[in-house]
């Protein structure tokens, strides 16, 4: 019985193939994403290529519970879970967190480059204040470009 079972398969059906396994840095390390007790969204450089995500507004087109949209250039609305705020004051810190190789940029305006040779995107959802900093309170967007070759 065993030889017909391996042979059930029939000329037209497919034979199921793995799920490849994702690698993240939502808890600076890399671990599998299954792993990663974070509600998150990550691309690959690949993924982010062939989406031609360009932008923070693509990413948003492909993430659930985010939201990037600007009604101008230089003032965007960032939001993840609908945790905003659009306070300008030199002291009010935004809840979502853009994140570029490690380097926090505090302000949204900043934010508005284009996206090109990443090596992964993350999103990551819910309150992230314990790894990238104070007042996260929304969550982060994690952009790398990978280490230097």
């Amino acid at each position: 019985a065993a030889p017909k079972a391996a042979s059930s398969l029939e000329a037209g059906d497919v034979e199921p193939s793995m799920v490849e396994k994702i690698i993240v840095t939502a808890q600076k390390r890399e671990e599998a994403a299954q792993d990663v007790p974070i509600t998150l969204t990550a691309f690959s450089g690949r993924a982010a290529e062939t989406y031609r995500l360009e932008s923070l507004r693509d990413i948003s087109r492909l993430t659930p519970g985010l939201l990037v949209s600007s009604f101008s250039y230089s003032s965007p609305t960032i939001a993840i879970r609908g945790a905003t705020n659009t306070f300008t004051q030199i002291g009010a810190n935004k809840p979502v967190a853009v994140v570029l190789d490690d380097l926090f940029i505090p302000r949204n305006s900043a934010a508005t480059f284009d996206l090109y040779g990443l090596n992964s995107v993350q999103v990551l959802k819910g309150p992230q204040g314990t790894l990238f900093g104070r007042n996260v309170t929304g969550g982060a967007i994690i952009l790398d470009t990978g280490k230097p070759s």
